[in-house]
C-alpha cells in the first residue's frame, strides 16, 4: 500500500460528480468545466471517468482525453449541467470557484485555450488522471480548466465522472 503525502497548508478540496450521462452525436464535448473565481486560484487533483453502457466491442475503443486551461476571457462551454461543488470536509467555507459536465457546446477556441495535458481512455476500464504534486495543474485567478473528450463514441455511452480540485487563493499583492 503507498503512502500519501499530507499537507497541512493545503487549500480546501471541492468535488463535483455526475452519473450516467449520456454522451453521444457530438465532435467534441466538455465533460468538465471549473470557472475560477477573482478570489483564487486553484489546482486539479484528480480526475475519473467510467462508462458502463458499452460491453460489446469497448474493448476495441479509446477515447482522447484533453485538459485545457484558459483565461477569464475566454468563451465558457454551454449546454452542460451546473455542478454542486462539495467540500470534502463537513465544515468550512463554500466553493469559490464554479463547475460544470457535459456540455455540447465547447467553450474557447485554439487562440485562447493552452493544452495542458492529452491522453488515452481506453472504454473498458476507468480512466483515473491523479498527477504527482508537483505536476498538478493550476489555474490562475478567474481561470478556466476543461476537461475535454474531442472524440465521438462509436455508440451512444454512459457516463460518470468526478472532479477534484484544491482553491489556493491569492498570491500576496495578486489582483
Amino acid at each position: 500500500m503507498g503512502h500519501r503525502e499530507t499537507f497541512p497548508n493545503r487549500g480546501p478540496l471541492y468535488t463535483v460528480s455526475f452519473s450516467d450521462q449520456e454522451c453521444s452525436g457530438v465532435a467534441l464535448r466538455d465533460l468538465f468545466e471549473i470557472l475560477g473565481a477573482t478570489d483564487t486560484r486553484y489546482r486539479l487533483h484528480q480526475l475519473e471517468l467510467s462508462q458502463h453502457s458499452e460491453v460489446a466491442g469497448a474493448s476495441d475503443e479509446k477515447y482522447l482525453i484533453e485538459i485545457y486551461s484558459a483565461t477569464a476571457a475566454a468563451t465558457p462551454s454551454s449546454g452542460g449541467t451546473a455542478g454542486a461543488p462539495t467540500r470534502y470536509l463537513d465544515k468550512g467555507a463554500t466553493a469559490l470557484c464554479t463547475a460544470n459536465y457535459n456540455a455540447t457546446q465547447v467553450g474557447g477556441t485554439s487562440t485562447d485555450e493552452t493544452l495542458r495535458w492529452s491522453g488515452v481512455w481506453h472504454a473498458n476500464e476507468s480512466f483515473n488522471y491523479e498527477p504527482a504534486t508537483d505536476k498538478r495543474i493550476q489555474v490562475g485567478l478567474s481561470g478556466r480548466l476543461t476537461v475535454r473528450m474531442p472524440t465521438v463514441p462509436a455508440d451512444a455511452i454512459s457516463l460518470n465522472g468526478t472532479i477534484v480540485w484544491e482553491e489556493i487563493g491569492k498570491v500576496p499583492g495578486e489582483s
